[in-house]
């Protein structure tokens, strides 16, 4: 039995008590070759009676010295765009605000003002930006009730599956397959995957 002694890993083989939590993520950080002596400032400790990581805060990292250049020129080069004027162009040539249709039984309000809305709402929630921000930014005239309401009405998981198919398809039939390959269809089955067939 002996060979089998051997195959077992060093912290099997030590004889002693059972530990603690902690005592055997330290040995198991040992085992990965991880060194306490080595790890500049990370500690394994305990944290409600769990294993923890404790990682020291790093200094603040000096700039590199060709970044700003680099942003000016970029920014001389294209300038600066809205990502709300690239997502209202975006619709523009797909249509996909046509994609989300409203829960109710009957629609309101004109084509225009709701698709304004609807493009703020999807803006709102693709930036994780929130209506309510979206409203205090101003200068558009549309109350956070408007756009609540857009978003309970018109905003729906199978809607929005809807329209991301709808702006891939559009995209991959406008690419140049002579540097891109064949444009295949996409279809939407999941909250944050699109399949291409």
């Amino acid at each position: 039995m002996q060979p089998v002694l051997e195959a077992l890993p060093e912290r099997a083989a030590r004889a002693g008590p059972p530990r603690d939590r902690h005592e055997q993520a330290e040995d198991d950080a040992r085992d990965r070759g991880v060194h306490p002596a080595g790890m500049a400032g990370v500690r394994i400790t305990t944290r409600r009676g769990d294993p923890w990581i404790s990682v020291p805060q790093i200094g603040k990292v000096t700039e590199a010295p060709n970044l700003a250049a680099l942003k000016t020129e970029i920014e001389r080069r294209w300038g600066t765009l809205s990502l709300l004027d690239v997502f209202k162009d975006a619709d523009h040539l797909t249509a996909l605000t046509d994609q989300l249709a409203t829960v109710a039984s009957r629609e309101a309000s004109p084509r225009a003002v709701l698709r304004r809305r609807l493009l703020r709402v999807l803006f709102a929630l693709g930036t994780n930006m929130g209506i309510k921000r979206i409203v205090s930014t101003g200068g558009h005239g549309e109350s956070e009730a408007a756009l609540r309401h857009v978003r309970r009405m018109y905003v729906s998981r199978d809607s929005l599956r809807r329209a991301i198919a709808t702006l891939v398809n559009v995209t991959f039939a406008a690419r140049d397959a002579a540097w891109w390959g064949q444009a295949r269809r996409a279809r939407a089955i999941r909250r944050s995957s699109v399949v291409v067939l």
